[in-house]
């Protein structure tokens, strides 16, 4: 369902290193539009050691950025239910919307869909930076 429009998003640690070849990865994002000025979120992930650092939140900042700039309608995340981020993407405006199944190889787990989109989000929730 996705065009070739997919983006990647490269977070480095800001080491006071100039050269950029040095800095570490400690996160990513990925996602593609779909059709219908539509976009889902493939998949947004930092270190464990650079979590509430603001590391997510500056990936999620130039997603909206992106978003915002291109007019996507909505954005769509699954995560697993027991997964913690789901409270991440809430606290950024994004409504639960849906659920289903996800396989990880022959094991099942419930998948639920959380929803970005301009009409329900507060403006608090998106800082461009």
């Amino acid at each position: 369902n996705y065009t070739n429009e997919e983006t990647l998003l490269i977070c480095k640690c800001d080491d006071n290193d100039d050269d950029d070849e040095k800095k570490e990865i400690i996160g990513y994002a990925r996602w593609g539009y779909t059709p219908k000025s539509n976009s889902e979120l493939q998949s947004l992930y930092v270190l464990p050691t650079h979590w509430n650092l603001g590391s997510g939140s500056m990936l999620w900042n130039d997603i909206m950025t992106t978003c915002h700039r291109n007019q996507i309608k909505n954005l769509d995340v699954w995560v697993l239910n027991r997964a913690a981020s789901g409270n991440f993407y809430v606290s950024r405006g994004c409504k639960r919307v849906g659920e289903g199944d996800y396989f990880i190889g022959h094991h099942l787990e419930l998948a639920v869909c959380y929803r970005w989109s301009p009409l329900s989000s507060s403006s608090n929730h998106y800082h461009p930076g």
